[in-house]
């Protein structure tokens, strides 16, 4: 049996930010899946994409960040699936918050991936090291990394 790799969806408008994140993604072997607004993205999730986490930009052209969150939400098989936003505008937090945002990326920096448990699952997340949890303080704890087990030799 083949060991389940985590889907990311990243949604931007921008297509340089998305190829960006997606190979980085890709680099930490997670599956991803782009879109360039937020009706791609509700059209890629209707008809069967169940990622792990969704990466948002909030303002994007066509259907923008906040109105993807609004119909996600009402849409009862997608309002459980967890949503980073990320912005370079320190003032969206309050909004993102306000929205119901797992996790809120301040900066323009690529996130780093992390490892933390939702409620709803135990995929990953992303953090820059100045991450806030939406609408909270305090950063978010890094993993650490497997290592191979060391070699003892004696003389």
């Amino acid at each position: 049996m083949s060991e389940h790799r985590h889907t990311v969806l990243v949604i931007d408008d921008d297509a340089d930010a998305r190829r960006a994140l997606k190979e980085l993604l890709e680099l930490y072997e997670y599956k991803v899946a782009t879109a360039s607004d937020g009706t791609d993205a509700l059209a890629q999730l209707r008809s069967g994409l169940v990622p792990c986490i969704i990466l948002l930009d909030l303002r994007m052209a066509g259907m923008n960040g906040w109105e993807f969150r609004a119909e996600q939400m009402r849409d009862p098989a997608l309002c459980d699936l967890p949503i980073v936003v990320f912005s370079g505008d320190a003032e969206e937090e309050a909004a993102a918050a306000e929205l119901g945002i797992h996790l809120f990326l301040r900066g323009p920096s690529a996130p780093s991936p992390v490892s933390c448990r939702s409620p709803s699952n135990s995929c990953s997340r992303w953090s820059d090291g100045t991450a806030k949890r939406a609408g909270r303080t305090g950063k978010t704890r890094r993993p650490e990394r497997r290592r191979p087990a060391a070699r003892v030799v004696s003389r």
